[in-house]
């Protein structure tokens, strides 16, 4: 792939709906619901959090024919900021993607991180 493909891809994600990978993320606190609903490693004890649409904490992957490349999503956002953003986003926040998603799991945890004692 070559420098021209990677920025023409990025150029193509920045002007249409996209989907980075969501980053899950195990907490003592954590639950089982994220894992069961999303098909998560069921040998980790409890997962506490996904971030999701975080360019500092998500990827973002491009594929080439064949070949995929994964990269930190912050990229896009540096290198294409008013087109993905829009202009009076980006005339408000700049280069920060002000939307954030974070998915917090406390349901039926394997195990209790805090015990109450009598």
């Amino acid at each position: 792939m070559t420098g021209d493909a990677l920025r023409a891809g990025l150029d193509h994600v920045a002007r249409r709906p996209f989907r980075l990978v969501p980053y899950f993320d195990p907490a003592p606190w954590g639950g089982r619901w994220m894992q069961r609903v999303c098909g998560l490693d069921p040998a980790v004890p409890n997962f506490g959090w996904c971030f999701d649409c975080v360019p500092e904490e998500n990827s973002l992957v491009l594929r080439f024919g064949e070949v995929r490349v994964k990269m930190p999503s912050v990229n896009l956002v540096f290198y294409r900021p008013v087109e993905l953003l829009g202009p009076s986003v980006y005339g408000r926040f700049g280069a920060e993607f002000p939307i954030r998603f974070d998915f917090l799991d406390t349901m039926a945890a394997a195990t209790s991180a805090f015990r109450c004692i009598r």
